[in-house]
């Protein structure tokens, strides 16, 4: 079922083909072969072999292989090489579902096996003994079709200002999925994906991952510079395009599930965990805009929501380990307030979607993350497209100077001009600040948020502004305004 919805992007109306997202989801192999080969071929096409650490995917399983009436043992990830027994990513086992809890031994490998009827427990098995295996990926995404005309860089903006990121098309059941959906939408041209050259490889955009999986229309690309990869009619196949080819169609992926459901933090990250998700991290500025935009797309600023952020007693720190390096708290209202191990991190509550320490057991939303590095080449890699503002803004004999007018250019949805007037900068404060590199890289963060209507460069300081009047400005030497 599409559903097809008009978002206010920007100062256009940009139509957007909504394909809904899916559970997380198996594939069988059904080649009976060794754990260690069940583990390669998972790899092979996009997937792992499956980790089956909470009830819910267990369940999922179950379900699964019922429908599709299979009554033999299944290889899973789970090792017992030595004890405790591990997953195929290292991580020891926190929850299992043996037969006995004597089952494991050493040097054997899990399988779901049969039960009356069903899969509810695990045995251990010699690691060369031969079944078939269960293929996992995580929970899709939403994917989004936009509609417009777009370079890959642009590609790329649009579907970060709608809180998402090109989409990763990166094993068949995802392809099937996405085909599926995009022949009952009308397509006028190829259509961008994340998939892209760096020059050495193919990769993929928002995850930084080579490309392992592959859809090619005929051949793979004989370079891999300058080209990013589209799908191309009738089937979807994949064609290598230059960067700056102008494009009807990008598909975008949300890698946020916001869950309506009011929950205490410990309940909404082993809901999460159900989904093969994670609770959602804010780790970097570029990473707390995509979740504003994305909730703001959704129109649900205004609710409250946890995200992956605790503390144990002395300092905050993500879901995944890593420290806070960046933080949005609402320092206004005191925070952060408290470090007790009591407490956890809520954001949202209104358009600035700022942080809040409350505790734990409270009863809120919360934000799933679908797994993704959260990688911005768009911003990294932008030397790939020389100076942006010169390829997306040529200097012309009505243009010169660097100063541009204040009408986009045919088939841009949004641009930022520099002023005639340097050394200027709104006399109302910034609502934020960063420091980053140039220009270009402060005119990449205020195109991704919503709220930004006028940027500021002034050295290494880039400063985002919610509104502008060329009336209203103050001399400062060294900045220079861009709207």
């Amino acid at each position: 079922m599409h559903r097809v919805n008009l978002f206010r992007i920007g100062f256009l109306f940009i139509q957007i083909a909504k394909i809904n997202g899916k559970s997380a989801y198996f594939r069988v192999n059904y080649n009976t072969i060794g754990q260690a080969a069940a583990d390669a071929y998972c790899k092979s096409i996009g997937m792992e072999l499956a980790k089956i650490d909470n009830i819910g995917l267990h369940n999922s399983a179950e379900q699964y292989l019922t429908s599709l009436l299979i009554d033999e043992r299944v290889w899973i990830s789970a090792t017992c090489h030595s004890l405790p027994c591990q997953w195929g990513d290292g991580e020891v086992l926190d929850w299992s579902n043996w037969r006995s809890s004597s089952e494991p031994t050493d040097n054997a490998c899990a399988v779901l096996e049969n039960e009356n009827n069903g899969y509810p427990t695990w045995r251990t098995r010699d690691c060369f003994d031969e079944f078939i295996s269960l293929c996992i990926a995580p929970m899709q995404p939403s994917f989004s079709l936009l509609s417009g005309l777009y370079n890959f860089y642009e590609a790329s903006l649009a579907c970060q200002a709608i809180g998402g990121q090109l989409a990763v098309v990166d094993n068949p059941e995802t392809m099937d999925r996405v085909t599926n959906e995009l022949y009952g939408i009308h397509i006028s041209s190829d259509i961008w994906i994340g998939l892209y050259g760096n020059g050495i490889n193919l990769v993929w955009q928002n995850t930084g991952k080579g490309m392992v999986y592959s859809n090619w229309d005929t051949f793979s690309p004989n370079t891999v510079k300058d080209v990013a990869v589209a799908m191309t009619q009738p089937n979807f196949q994949w064609t290598a395009r230059p960067m700056t080819d102008q494009l009807s169609h990008a598909l975008c992926q949300v890698n946020l599930m916001p869950v309506l459901t009011g929950m205490t933090y410990a309940a909404a990250k082993a809901q999460c965990e159900t989904f093969a998700l994670q609770p959602a991290l804010l780790r970097s500025q570029e990473e707390a805009i995509i979740v504003k935009n994305a909730l703001f797309t959704q129109d649900l600023l205004t609710d409250d929501y946890w995200i992956g952020l605790t503390t144990d007693g002395v300092t905050f720190s993500w879901n995944d380990g890593t420290p806070t390096t960046f933080t949005d708290w609402m320092v206004s209202n005191g925070e952060p307030n408290s470090m007790a191990t009591s407490k956890c991190v809520k954001a949202g509550g209104s358009a600035e979607c700022k942080w809040y320490t409350t505790s734990c057991t409270e009863l809120y939303h919360f934000l799933c993350q679908y797994p993704t590095n959260n990688l911005f080449p768009i911003s990294q890699d932008i030397d790939q497209f020389s100076d942006v503002t010169t390829e997306v803004y040529p200097v012309t004999s009505g243009n010169t100077g660097g100063n541009y007018p204040l009408t986009p250019r045919s088939g841009h949805m949004k641009r930022y001009f520099n002023l005639e007037a340097e050394d200027t900068k709104p006399i109302n404060q910034p609502y934020h600040t960063i420091q980053c590199q140039n220009e270009v890289r402060c005119a990449s963060y205020c195109v991704r948020d919503q709220l930004c209507v006028v940027f500021v460069f002034n050295g290494f300081k880039c400063s985002l502004y919610t509104s502008f009047s060329s009336g209203s400005v103050n001399n400062v030497p060294g900045s220079t305004i861009w709207i």
